[in-house]
């Protein structure tokens, strides 16, 4: 995967466009998850876990620790599921690193396969097809990054 270059503040329309999809998704995916028999998988930045939790409850199922060879995970910031695929993206805070560390992500065991350091304090991402079809990954940097900026893969 290309390494992400930083895009200006004219995208912030498309991200508030964005984020009222993904809430009207969360609203609705809830049941017809359960109704396919998929998995929801949640992450948090106070731990290094990945959960499957019941879509309607919101109960963990299972808790699974986040494994990256050779480096100590503090917790995770970002998860998004590529469309085409279905792997598992995820951001993690690494200790003794600055810059959030983009991985691919095995839900079953937790093992996180390392993609690159971003060099920027990403809070979330998430995966999108462009006009031409190409499937695409944005970043938004949070509140901890000077540059609070989107991002996108080329």
């Amino acid at each position: 995967m290309p390494f992400p270059r930083v895009l200006g503040p004219r995208f912030r329309p498309v991200l508030v466009l964005n984020l009222l999809i993904v809430l009207a998704l969360n609203l609705f995916a809830p049941s017809a998850a359960r109704a396919q028999g998929l998995p929801l998988y949640t992450i948090s930045s106070f731990d290094a876990q990945i959960r499957t939790v019941d879509p309607l409850t919101g109960v963990t199922l299972t808790s699974v620790p986040i494994t990256l060879a050779g480096r100590t995970v503090n917790g995770a910031n970002g998860l998004a599921k590529h469309p085409v695929t279905g792997q598992l993206f995820a951001i993690l805070q690494i200790s003794g690193q600055s810059g959030r560390e983009l991985v691919g992500l095995d839900p079953t065991t937790g093992v996180a396969t390392d993609i690159g350091n971003t060099g920027h304090n990403f809070a979330g991402i998430a995966f999108r097809r462009d006009s031409q079809g190409a499937v695409k990954l944005f970043g938004i940097a949070g509140t901890g990054d000077a540059s609070n900026r989107m991002i996108s893969s080329r």
